[in-house]
């Protein structure tokens, strides 16, 4: 079925996002605060994954490497379009 994961993806969002409504206040300050640094740490280790899986590739015994230059310029299309748009 062509959206599935689609579907899947932004079930999964409404859902956990009433799950933090809804229990948001069972967590302190300084929890919440660790809670969202790990989530936001995660995030950044799958986008390095990502990122690097593009890049790098193993060819039998040797390293290849490439695409560097598409992941430099996501970053920098990326960057100037959330300048744009003020998020920090």
């Amino acid at each position: 079925m062509t959206g599935l994961g689609t579907i899947i993806n932004c079930a999964a969002i409404i859902a956990g996002g009433l799950a933090g409504h809804l229990t948001g206040k069972l967590f302190r300050k300084e929890q919440q605060d660790s809670l969202t640094m790990a989530c936001g740490i995660s995030v950044l280790f799958i986008a390095i994954a990502g990122a690097m899986q593009g890049m790098l590739r193993v060819d039998g015994s040797e390293l290849l490497s490439g695409k560097s230059m598409l992941v430099v310029l996501c970053l920098a299309i990326g960057t100037a379009v959330g300048e744009l748009i003020g998020i920090e």
